[in-house]
């Protein structure tokens, strides 16, 4: 029985203890927040002591807390004897130093360049820090005034006549007049009806002006004019061509904004904040651009209740507030990628310049260009390479070797006859050495040359890696040899996973990249990672030593420790991608890292499928009328894959491909290992910061799914006539995007959101609830949303086309074309000739007796 307790400087605490092992392993998962200041780090003692049966002390370590907050976290030094340098054993430990730092962000400079042309009167942008543990908000810049504010205005109204204000009354084949009210009334009532809005001039000699419009339930903002109202607009703009000459020169010029704050820094923005590096450096920085909103058309109610018009003077009053156009967020790892840690005990500034886009709800509104000068107070950082020891800093020792599993019974997997692993493990070698020499050297040409040395070494590994190539898996000779080839694949992961988020941003692209190429290799799939039904009756066997089956129980065991090995690895990637899922500002080529990995992990880690289908449903409404319509096509059977209830016999080969469950992990369950590894996914999976991102079912969700849904098709051969529907959770999956379908605004489609159901319609299926939905959702009267639906539609229609699929059997061509009649029923041009156009160019799908109805 042995114990070991941790003590730094006057705090000490305890691990668990431990019986009847040679080699202890204890764990003190705890954290302890100590205020110290640089100067005292030296004289602050850390001590581990080790204690066997009836509490006496077998050994201890000593250290200084410098030494353990600049040097490597891992650690393998002496246990000497209490009292006594005589050396009785060694501990490896692992101590990280997580320093709190102040610091403060402000903009030098920046350019908002933005699609659409700015209206509104005026602009200005606020910042904000966003961590794991908090945010930190900073002020708003000083207000840019738009000098085409007036301009912009009038022509708006009296050339496009769009939108009038609630105190502008168009006249046919004349100019617009406003007329100042002094008595307004308004009469509305719920669902489709008319309103009303009654104006008297101030003296009362003229009749009250009235304006009818018919509105929709769903959308109010954008209204059908009446083809009166067409014809005065054409002859508008026909008698006034140079006007509206000057207001496109208007709208193409001011489509940007810049502040600079170069002479005068103290006008910035600024943030300051007190928060841990680590979640400094795993944070981001958020740019938000806001206008000044004037209150027009369909906002009367709002304008009414804020007293948009002063009734004493007559006098037209402006309700403002702030209106979000906007938001960008920027990786603040950019901001320490380039730092000399050994410099940072002075205080640190570091400007960055920086280009991104904007966004908007998913939506892109154009980009920013900026400055951003990030200044830190002294701090120390811990080095993430090595292994400190009695005798220096090592690139790693024997007993972390031994605990981590890559001594003793792994020698087997350290030499290949194979040509392939043996030239990938040696540039993997390569790799990990010039990564280690890259933290560690302070010389500037060298860094370069190391530098280049791991772009070399990751494009070789690329080359050799790329799924991109019709093979993407090596031909082995014989099992022994895939199991090393399997290892040394999952070794060259951890590797690149290890370091990839100290790396500088153009090689940590190719990182990510390539571990997305490992992934996806055929060494690592089921069919590979799988263990033959037969090692099943040997793992049954009380003498494993008997071959019953033509077995080999030596290559058992060495498939065992690669498949513990893989799922380790799977548990600690999973853990950090969840960890990041909440972070904004991430890169793309990351965030593809993330969203493929979470795709693989949704079959390869059943517990994460569970917890994520789990979380996606609660306090949802999934009892959506148009799933109905899958259901009842031809092709669609009562199975159902739930966890509890058997599939169908006959796709039982098919379901194979995804159960990992039995065919990899009940193999492993019993493993020592394996079961430590499975309790430490429990941990993560408790985490709720994660499963409360998706259940958003928001962008991250989206990403997520559509990379699903390209993986489940990648993953089968035979591409026609898949069961989806017993594919593990499918159903809901696609029922909680047809929830987002339903209950989004139809303008404010996320791209990402759009680029689902593109990828969904593999299978052609889900055409019908996909277009049945938005039809009821959208009004015949909101013209932009008609144009809306009608795109999506066409860009539906074109997927197919490029899948090679055709309209399912239970299409329901009644009702698809039930709205596209309404829609040439009606007296928008433009959206009559948007239903023509999709008509005309999808014809070919529709079957003769109703292609011809339709023509």
């Amino acid at each position: 029985m042995s114990y070991a307790t941790v003590r730094v400087g006057d705090v000490q605490w305890n691990s668990d203890t431990v019986d009847n092992e040679s080699n202890p392993t204890w764990r003190i998962p705890k954290e302890i927040e100590k205020k110290i200041s640089i100067g005292n780090l030296q004289s602050t003692v850390v001590k581990i002591s080790v204690f066997g049966s009836g509490d006496v002390e077998f050994g201890a370590v000593e250290t200084d807390l410098l030494s353990v907050a600049t040097g490597p976290i891992y650690n393998d030094l002496p246990l000497r004897a209490p009292g006594k340098p005589i050396i009785v054993g060694r501990v490896a430990f692992e101590m990280k130093v997580i320093q709190k730092i102040q610091l403060g962000i402000r903009v030098e400079e920046t350019t908002f360049h933005v699609n659409e042309a700015l209206k509104e009167k005026d602009y200005n942008f606020s910042l904000k820090l966003l961590t794991h543990h908090g945010n930190f908000a900073g002020s708003h810049s000083e207000n840019l005034h738009n000098k085409f504010f007036k301009e912009l205005t009038e022509e708006a109204v009296n050339h496009e006549g769009e939108k009038n204000r609630p105190n502008v009354v168009r006249k046919a084949g004349k100019s617009f007049t406003r007329l100042m009210p002094s008595q307004k009334k308004i009469k509305a009532s719920k669902g489709d009806t008319d309103h009303e809005i009654s104006f008297e001039s101030k003296n009362n000699n003229s009749p009250p002006q009235q304006i009818k419009r018919k509105e929709s339930r769903s959308q109010t903002l954008v209204r059908m004019t009446s083809f009166s109202d067409r014809e005065s607009n054409v002859q508008l703009a026909v008698n006034s061509e140079n006007h509206a000459e000057n207001l496109t020169y208007l709208k193409d010029m001011k489509k940007e904004l810049k502040w600079s704050f170069k002479q005068n820094p103290s006008l910035s923005p600024l943030v300051k904040a007190e928060t841990y590096f680590t979640d400094f450096s795993n944070g981001s920085i958020q740019m938000s651009l806001w206008s000044f909103h004037v209150f027009k058309e369909g906002e009367e109610s709002i304008a009414v209740e804020q007293n948009l018009f002063d009734n004493d003077s007559g006098e037209e009053v402006i309700i403002q507030e702030n209106k979000l156009i906007g938001e960008c967020h920027i990786p603040t790892y950019l901001f320490i990628e380039d730092w000399d840690f050994e410099t940072t005990w002075k205080k640190y500034k570091l400007s960055k310049y920086v280009k991104t886009k904007l966004w908007y709800h998913g939506i892109s509104e154009g980009m920013v260009e900026c400055e951003i000068q990030v200044e830190i107070e002294p701090f120390v950082h811990q080095m993430i390479v090595g292994v400190n020891t009695e005798e220096g800093v090592k690139k790693t020792s024997t007993l972390w070797m031994h605990k981590q599993g890559k001594s003793g019974g792994l020698n087997f997997f350290k030499s290949s006859n194979q040509k392939e692993v043996k030239q990938l493990i040696s540039i993997r070698d390569t790799l990990s050495e010039a990564v280690y020499k890259l933290f560690r050297e302070k010389n500037i040409s060298m860094k370069i040359r190391l530098l280049e040395d791991i772009k070399s070494s990751v494009k070789r590994l690329k080359d050799m890696l790329s799924d991109a190539k019709e093979q993407n898996s090596f031909i082995y000779k014989n099992n022994d040899e895939l199991l090393k080839g399997q290892q040394a694949l999952i070794d060259l992961a951890k590797v690149l996973l290890e370091y990839v988020d100290r790396l500088p941003e153009t090689i940590k692209v190719e990182y990510y990249k390539l571990l997305i190429d490992v992934l996806n290799r055929e060494e690592l799939d089921l069919k590979n990672m799988g263990f033959d039904p037969r090692y099943q009756e040997l793992m049954e066997s009380a003498n494993k030593t008997t071959i019953k089956s033509g077995i080999d129980f030596a290559n058992f065991k060495q498939k065992i420790i690669v498949s513990v090995s893989y799922q380790n690895f799977l548990y600690k990637t999973l853990e950090r991608v969840l960890e990041k899922l909440s972070h904004k500002g991430v890169e793309e080529s990351e965030r593809n890292f993330i969203e493929h990995f979470l795709a693989l992990a949704y079959f390869r880690v059943p517990e994460f499928r569970e917890r994520l289908l789990a979380c996606l449903t609660k306090g949802a409404d999934l009892n959506i009328e148009e799933w109905k319509l899958v259901e009842q096509a031809k092709e669609v059977t009562a199975s159902r894959f739930t966890g509890s209830s058997t599939p169908s016999s006959g796709r039982t080969n098919f379901l194979s491909l995804f159960d990992w469950d039995k065919e990899f992990y009940q193999y492993i369950k019993n493993d020592k290992k394996g079961i430590e590894h499975q309790t430490k996914l429990m941990q993560i999976l408790s985490n709720e910061d994660w499963s409360k991102r998706l259940a958003k079912r928001g962008l991250a969700y989206f990403y997520f799914l559509k990379e699903w849904s390209d993986h489940v098709y990648k993953t089968l051969v035979f591409k026609d006539h898949i069961p989806w529907q017993d594919i593990p959770g499918y159903r809901t999956l696609v029922l909680c995007f047809l929830y987002a379908l339903k209950n989004r605004d139809i303008r404010h489609f996320p791209e990402a959101m759009i680029s689902v159901s593109t990828s969904l319609l593999h299978n052609e299926r889900l055409f019908n609830p996909f277009f049945t939905i938005i039809f009821k959702k959208t009004s015949l009267y909101d013209s932009v949303n008609v144009c809306r639906a009608l795109e999506l539609v066409s860009l539906w229609f074109k997927t197919l086309e490029r899948y090679s699929r055709k309209l399912p059997n239970s299409f329901d061509y009644a009702f698809f074309f039930k709205g596209i009649f309404l829609i040439l029923e009606s007296e928008h041009a433009i959206c009559i000739s948007q239903a023509l156009i999709v008509i005309y160019n999808h014809l070919h799908f529709f079957p003769g007796n109703v292609s011809l109805r339709a023509s």
